[in-house]
């Protein structure tokens, strides 16, 4: 249950963001913007929550150890979502068991959880709860500033089926016109056509569009494979961090405008 649930999708439609030319971004008619690790963050690392729940249950078992497990555990099962490949949409139950599966086999190295069902039951409706998830404190000020200078927004985001409720509860929904949601559309990021999904909703091109996101894979390359301008977000840490990306940063070094948090590429959207 950590923020993002990946599909597979259509891997024909990704462009190759090392192809584009040099940044040269004038200002917008809109913006997409990432979720998790973007405008939202967990409260705590998923290890140490996954320790506590374990914990209640009898397992014990160190929140660092978990939250490595998990990262590496994570990045293997996704794309088999739903069984495959060519899974489109996701439905709730199909998703659920996903991540139950995802648990199963991380507590199994340990020993596993006794009465893991009821472990899991608990776990699941927890991750659901936006006490969870914090907004970064510049979020909604950054948003503002865009909404006052007449950029449109929507949220790009590789989640589960619960993110558009969890935004709205959260408050950010009223900043956005539109939510597309990886397990909703069939399809995740990289992968250009979600990107193409959000330009078709909001109605603009690739060119008068920009997105900001903390994945210099999922944000970056699928963005700019996209023909839209991007924004990588490095606020530092594992959050967004994916194997591989070390050399994707090299190839796309000169090509990438970075900012260190949301107000920054307001400013780096805005010119200012």
């Amino acid at each position: 249950m950590w923020a993002r649930m990946t599909l597979a999708g259509n891997r024909s439609s990704r462009g190759h963001a090392a192809e584009q030319g040099e940044l040269n971004m004038a200002r917008p008619k809109a913006v997409t913007l990432d979720a998790g690790g973007t405008l939202v963050h967990m409260e705590r690392p998923v290890g140490e929550i996954y320790a506590e729940f374990a914990a209640r249950f009898g397992c014990h078992t160190g929140p660092g150890e978990l939250e490595l497990r998990f990262r590496d555990l994570f990045f293997r099962l996704s794309g088999e979502v739903g069984g495959g490949p060519e899974t489109k949409q996701v439905t709730p139950d199909v998703e659920r068991a996903w991540w139950k599966e995802l648990v199963r086999i991380l507590f199994a190295e340990c020993g596993g959880v006794p009465d893991f069902d009821r472990f899991f039951d608990e776990l699941h409706s927890h991750f659901a709860s936006p006490d969870l998830w914090r907004i970064y404190p510049e979020a909604i000020q950054s948003m503002q500033l865009l909404r006052e200078a007449g950029i449109r927004m929507a949220i790009v985001s590789n989640w589960d089926t619960r993110l558009p409720q969890l935004l709205e509860r959260m408050g950010i929904t009223v900043y956005t016109e539109v939510v597309v949601v990886s397990s909703l559309e069939g399809i995740s990021k990289p992968d250009t056509g979600i990107f193409r999904i959000a330009l078709e909703r909001l109605g603009t091109r690739p060119e008068e569009t920009v997105h900001v996101g903390d994945s210099l894979r999922d944000d970056v390359w699928g963005a700019m494979g996209a023909g839209m301008d991007s924004v990588w977000l490095r606020r530092g840490g594992l959050e967004g961090k994916r194997p591989g990306d070390t050399e994707l940063e090299k190839k796309l070094a000169a090509k990438v405008r970075a900012a260190p948090d949301l107000t920054a590429a307001a400013g780096i959207i805005l010119g200012s």
